[in-house]
């Protein structure tokens, strides 16, 4: 005897949910450093209470005004 699946009406994807997206696209960016200077990195971020990415871009703007 075959049985006929009921569709739940509940969960799945709905339109306009989740994250909205970005209006520039991101670059991922990865590098290797020696533990003392990621540390130094890590601290001058927790100092300035802004995260990783923000300090980067900080320094970067920092650099490109020097």
């Amino acid at each position: 005897m075959k049985t006929k699946k009921i569709k739940s009406k509940r969960g799945g994807a709905r339109k306009g949910a989740g994250r909205p997206k970005l209006n520039q696209p991101r670059f991922i960016l990865s590098m290797s450093l020696d533990n003392s200077y990621a540390d130094k990195f890590r601290q001058m971020a927790k100092d300035n209470n802004i995260s990783q990415p923000k300090m980067f871009r900080l320094l970067l703007d920092q650099y490109h005004e020097s």
